[in-house]
């Protein structure tokens, strides 16, 4: 999610214009945690079944999941998906938008003080 949030973030931006680049980094973030979500989702789904389901116990992602899709059929992978939606969108967006956010106000406010900020230090203070 990290990935498709800094690659669409400048697609965003050229999109909504440099103006509104908070509202890039919003559409962004969205975009990533709907991406990590439907990633998520048979990968979840697996781990319940996993749990739940002596036959799976000892599955692998790469045994499992096809195991899955021929016992249960597509959509049992795809099952949780509005749950996960529901819970990483909002997370990536706090996350992602908010040390935007919090990074650019500290390299403003940094400047001011010394000549060159160390984006490391900026990293670990947001």
């Amino acid at each position: 999610k990290f990935g498709v949030y800094e690659v669409c973030k400048p697609v965003f931006v050229q999109l909504c214009g440099a103006s509104r680049e908070k509202l890039a980094f919003v559409l962004s973030s969205f975009l990533a945690g709907a991406v990590a979500a439907v990633l998520l989702v048979p990968m979840e789904s697996l781990r319940i079944k996993q749990v739940t389901d002596a036959s799976f116990e000892n599955d692998t992602l790469l045994t499992g999941i096809p195991k899955l899709i021929r016992n249960e059929g597509w959509t049992a992978i795809m099952s949780g998906v509005w749950a996960m939606l529901a819970k990483q969108v909002p997370y990536t967006f706090g996350k992602q938008v908010s040390f935007d956010i919090i990074a650019s106000t500290l390299y403003t406010f940094l400047a001011q003080f010394v000549q060159v900020v160390n984006k490391w230090l900026v990293s670990v203070a947001s």
